[in-house]
């Protein structure tokens, strides 16, 4: 499918196991992406990775899934800018990245029913949180 021009993407509740964006579109319009309560286990592939930025992204849901890991690769800062709310509870995580403390557009982040145990120093010398 050609999503080019799509602004909100929601598939909450399904029984996605994964989720790749296909690195042949251009999603500059995506505002929103919802795939929480879903059944995926790892990070979604190419999400804030590398050269592919959408930092027109403002919200990001994958709350109530099974992912334990944020992969370093991701370049929050650079590629994932714009993101203003970051939903990321009932997971299993157990740290977060210091580029999330870096964000300057966020406003909500909601990390309930994790394993975290500290949060990064980024979160405490951030002006803008």
């Amino acid at each position: 499918a050609n999503l080019k021009k799509c602004e909100v993407l929601i598939l909450d509740n399904n029984n996605l196991e994964s989720f790749t964006l296909d690195l042949n579109n251009d999603f500059n319009d995506l505002r929103i992406l919802r795939l929480s309560s879903n059944n995926i286990l790892l990070w979604p592939e190419h999400l804030g990775m590398g050269k592919r930025k959408l930092n027109g992204l403002q919200e990001l849901n994958l709350s109530r899934n099974l992912i334990d890991e944020i992969p370093k690769s991701v370049h929050w800062e650079e590629n994932l800018s714009g993101i203003k709310n970051l939903y990321l509870g009932e997971n299993y995580l157990d740290e977060l990245s210091e580029g999330i403390g870096n964000l300057k557009g966020l406003k909500c982040l909601d990390i309930h029913q994790n394993f975290i145990c500290e949060l990064p120093m980024s979160f405490f010398v951030n002006p803008y949180l």
